[in-house]
């Protein structure tokens, strides 16, 4: 199980979980800043706040059963770092996503997975 031990895997780590936990807690369009510049230029605000709110509504009765398990596979190279997000609906089923991370001016951001375009972020490996 990874343990994060240094400043960046706590960074990291912090980021994954609140990719996950903001839903739940209505705070969705607050996670727009901790992506990168070049994820906002593919994505707009809007079109981001949106897809959350369809999240949520698709989510429906398990929305507050929405949580941050763990992460796996973490990876950190220089500037840039990518980690397997597994999140869980309390109770149901555990899914694991594939994320991917980048220092910008010193800040760890989210960053766009390589395999996504538009207002994906995350690949689904699981779930």
């Amino acid at each position: 199980m990874f343990v994060p031990s240094t400043p960046d895997e706590l960074a990291i780590e912090a980021l994954a979980r609140r990719s996950i936990e903001v839903l739940p807690a209505g705070e969705w369009p607050s996670l727009y800043e901790d992506f990168t510049p070049e994820f906002q230029q593919r994505c707009p605000r809007q079109e981001f706040i949106d897809g959350g709110a369809r999240s949520a509504s698709e989510l429906g009765a398990n929305l507050p059963l929405l949580a941050y398990k763990r992460l796996e596979q973490v990876s950190v190279t220089g500037e840039t770092a990518t980690a397997v997000i597994v999140g869980e609906i309390r109770g149901q089923s555990e899914y694991s996503i594939q994320a991917a991370f980048q220092r910008v001016d010193g800040v760890w951001k989210l960053a766009p997975e390589a395999s996504t375009e538009g207002c994906a972020a995350f690949a689904q490996i699981s779930g």
